[in-house]
């Protein structure tokens, strides 16, 4: 499911999380939420928005919402963005790509915002590939609607990648051949449910899964 809310100028509308763009989805059965948009605050601050955002994943501890952590990384220390400050969510910076050289993937963008938070949190939690990515667009054409592709860079590309892991690694647990046969003796001792994965799990297995990065 994709939702728009962009104003007819191109910005980005008042979004209320809790009312209007969480349950949609989560409704339709979606229980992975990325987010290719923020707000820059300066110190990267715990707002109004990111508080709603951690307590909708509260209520619903099942959907795993990714937000970008924002391309201010000139303003250097606290420039995460609101609410990609929010506690329960998976805060997405960007890597160089590997393109050129194998070992970019491991090296920070120089515009992707960095931490931490204004309360001391490891902010962004995990980072993806985002500098540049090739990512499909529409071509513009309304009356054939195809599509062409696009070279972009951003924490907004890097987050949707991320998302995708997130999304293998929720296979993996709902999975009932693959999971047992990965790990027999953590399937066989477990009395979790795994028709369920809860969030904290997911962002749990997201990070210790991460690799250190290097500065710009």
């Amino acid at each position: 499911m994709i939702l728009d809310f962009g104003s007819d100028e191109g910005a980005l509308s008042n979004v209320w999380m809790d009312t209007e763009a969480f349950p949609p989805s989560y409704d339709a059965g979606s229980r992975i939420h990325t987010n290719s948009w923020g707000s820059f605050t300066g110190d990267s601050s715990y707002t109004y928005t990111s508080s709603t955002v951690d307590e909708y994943i509260y209520d619903h501890d099942d959907l795993v919402v990714l937000f970008a952590a924002g391309n201010e990384g000139e303003y250097g220390w606290h420039s995460v963005g609101s609410p990609a400050t929010a506690k329960n969510v998976i805060t997405v910076g960007a890597t160089q790509s590997s393109a050129d050289s194998p070992e970019n993937w491991a090296t920070m963008a120089s515009f992707s915002s960095i931490g931490p938070s204004s309360d001391t949190r490891i902010k962004p939690d995990v980072c993806g590939t985002g500098n540049p990515i090739v990512s499909a667009c529409a071509s513009g054409d309304y009356l054939t609607e195809t599509c062409e592709t696009s070279e972009k860079s951003g924490t907004s590309m890097a987050t949707p990648a991320v998302a995708g892991m997130v999304a293998l690694f929720r296979e993996f647990i709902l999975n009932d051949h693959l999971h047992p046969e990965v790990s027999p003796t953590g399937w066989a001792f477990s009395n979790y449910d795994t028709s369920s994965p809860s969030a904290a799990l997911i962002k749990a297995m997201v990070i210790n899964s991460a690799q250190n990065v290097t500065a710009a």
